[in-house]
């Protein structure tokens, strides 16, 4: 993995989940979010982006948390 982008289109904005940050595009936008911990990583990538975290390995978002993070410090 080189980087990580979930994007979810709504009715005219975008929940967009790049790295470990948050993004609300669209009208009325709000400030990006950092996401600082895996608990709400999980959350952010099952409801807001919609990524089945079943069709995930068992490590799966845990690895991702990993490694969105090696990659967030470069």
């Amino acid at each position: 993995m080189t980087t990580l982008i979930a994007t979810r289109p709504v009715d005219g904005w975008n929940s967009m989940l790049a790295l470990r940050t948050l993004r609300e595009l669209g009208a009325g936008s709000a400030a990006p979010e950092p996401i600082r911990d895996i608990e709400r990583f999980a959350d952010v990538l099952a409801n807001r982006v919609l990524v089945p975290l079943d069709d995930l390995t068992p490590d799966g978002c845990a690895r991702l948390w990993r490694r969105t993070g090696e990659q967030h410090d470069l």
